[in-house]
């Protein structure tokens, strides 16, 4: 029996953990969630950005593989880290995820949009303001949008993305000088990340997810999905991790599907090889779609959060053999059927998120009738304590539910059950996958 270590606490890692299980694999996740401890039987008390401890406990349990939910585990180097000590070479224990220098993609908004403009992919037009120093950039900024002033561009649409991680925060959509103005006065409390930025074009139109997993040369594609971002329904109050995502998304028909894989798929891997990078892992493709023209507007290098707890659901294939193959360079060899199903995943929150956590309130969920066996509760903020669950976090679980007869199938059968979750202050949206109907 395969032995797989799974890293990260949210509902990815529950969704992944679930996935492996559903194969019958031996798996692990640390620190992992009330969700994984009660799938499992047991979490692992291991902090993942710890990269000493997850080695020692890999080869002391003789683990298989390990796979990195979290961006900044991959953006921090633990697959380098892992070649390093030669542990696929010499025990067999192999990592799945990009070297560090493949996930700057995602590490640095300005480096990857700048990949892709090299590369011919196309992204709306940018500006980076990149000199390390933030009064500088500020600065810098400050007159660049003078110059939308002057020549009476005020209501000129930019969006303000930070350039490193930010758990999804690090984003604002403006309409006026004055607003990215604001924003950029805002991005001191990310730090680091925050340091340097990129302003684009806005762009007008529907956002779409594309999840591929590639061994460097082959790929093959997850269901596109929708996630929806904004906090409340009909996508009003400010950007969050996700409340939620419907697959397969109706922004994403067939004959778009190909023109991505065209005009940005391929020449992401082609520009990667070109550059000299040896990417095996996960590519996630943020895509916004203007005119029935797709544009790349942002890499993700890992699994993304919570489109997993909807794609995963709908794929039809072992997800040791596919990861394992991918590590070996064989994928193009490997068979990956996705169904012919569609899921949707609604998200429970706490009525302040993001602006706050909800930690310590008892949560009540009602035994899934076996007439809804392709409905999954997926945990992200919740601990488990003397037998019961808790909230621990800003986004608490991920109702998903999965329906061969339609989107609105799977959507219904998604809220219905979200009924039946209560804990105090529990909010969620309602219009989850609404655009698909």
């Amino acid at each position: 029996m395969s032995k797989v270590l799974i890293l990260g606490s949210g509902g990815r890692e529950h969704a992944l953990a679930w996935w492996f299980d559903q194969y019958g694999c031996n798996v692990s996740v640390a620190p992992g969630n009330a969700g994984t401890e009660e799938l499992l039987g047991d979490n692992v008390n291991i902090d993942p950005n710890d990269f000493e401890a997850v080695r020692r406990f890999a080869m002391g349990k003789g683990i298989d593989l390990v796979v990195p939910g979290p961006d900044a585990l991959v953006v921090n180097g633990i697959v380098d880290y892992w070649r390093e000590y030669d542990l696929a070479d010499d025990l067999g224990i192999h990592i799945f995820g990009p070297s560090k220098e493949g996930a700057a993609l995602e590490g640095s908004k300005i480096l990857g949009m700048k990949f892709a403009r090299r590369h011919g992919i196309p992204v709306p037009d940018f500006v980076a303001f990149d000199s390390h120093d933030f009064n500088t950039n500020l600065h810098e900024a400050t007159k660049y949008l003078g110059r939308f002033i002057a020549e009476n561009r005020i209501g000129a649409p930019l969006v303000l993305k930070a350039d490193g991680l930010c758990e999804g925060k690090g984003v604002a959509v403006c309409d006026t000088p004055g607003e990215v103005l604001a924003a950029i006065k805002e991005l001191p409390r990310f730090g680091a990340a925050g340091e340097d930025f990129i302003l684009e074009d806005r762009l007008r139109g529907d956002e779409a997810s594309i999840t591929v997993i590639t061994d460097g040369k082959e790929y093959r594609m997850f269901h596109p999905s929708t996630d929806h971002k904004r906090r409340f329904d009909n996508d009003k109050g400010e950007n969050t991790g996700g409340m939620g995502v419907y697959a397969p998304t109706k922004v994403v028909p067939p004959k778009l599907e190909r023109m991505i894989e065209r005009e940005i798929v391929k020449p992401t891997i082609r520009g990667l090889r070109k550059d000299g990078i040896d990417y095996k892992g996960v590519l996630y493709l943020a895509i916004m779609v203007q005119d029935g023209q797709p544009y790349l507007i942002e890499y993700n290098c890992r699994f993304g959060d919570p489109e997993t707890q909807a794609i995963v659901p709908l794929i039809d294939a072992d997800p040791f053999d596919t990861m394992m193959d991918c590590i070996h360079g064989r994928l193009g060899k490997h068979p990956f059927k996705r169904r012919d199903a569609y899921s949707c995943s609604v998200i429970l929150v706490h009525k302040d998120y993001p602006a706050k956590r909800s930690r310590g309130r008892r949560i009540d969920i009602k035994e899934l009738p076996e007439s809804m066996d392709d409905v999954v509760v997926f945990h992200a903020g919740t601990m488990a304590k003397k037998g019961r669950v808790y909230t621990n976090g800003g986004r608490i679980l991920a109702v998903t539910a999965v329906s061969e007869d339609g989107h609105a199938a799977a959507i219904r059968r998604a809220y219905q059950q979200v009924e039946d979750i209560r804990f105090k202050d529990r909010d969620y949206r309602h219009d989850i996958g609404r655009s698909a109907l």
